[in-house]
């Protein structure tokens, strides 16, 4: 498992591997919104509601 994170013990292993796939579930949805040309960094939206807004639409347009 590749990660930034550091397993210190034996026990720690777990929720560093189940952070990883957290953060991998995260990360597809947002790959095919920029595949399908929604340049979300490019916008400088500073309210939350406009930018979320943004944002479930383009995970509705990525299916």
């Amino acid at each position: 498992l590749l990660t930034s994170r550091e397993a210190e013990t034996v026990t720690d292993a777990p929720d560093v591997a189940a952070r990883s796939a957290r953060r991998r579930r995260i990360e597809e949805p947002l790959r095919r919104i920029k595949r399908r040309g929604f340049d979300i960094e490019s916008r400088a939206i500073r309210d939350a509601g406009p930018r979320n807004r943004l944002v479930l639409a383009g995970l509705i347009a990525a299916g």
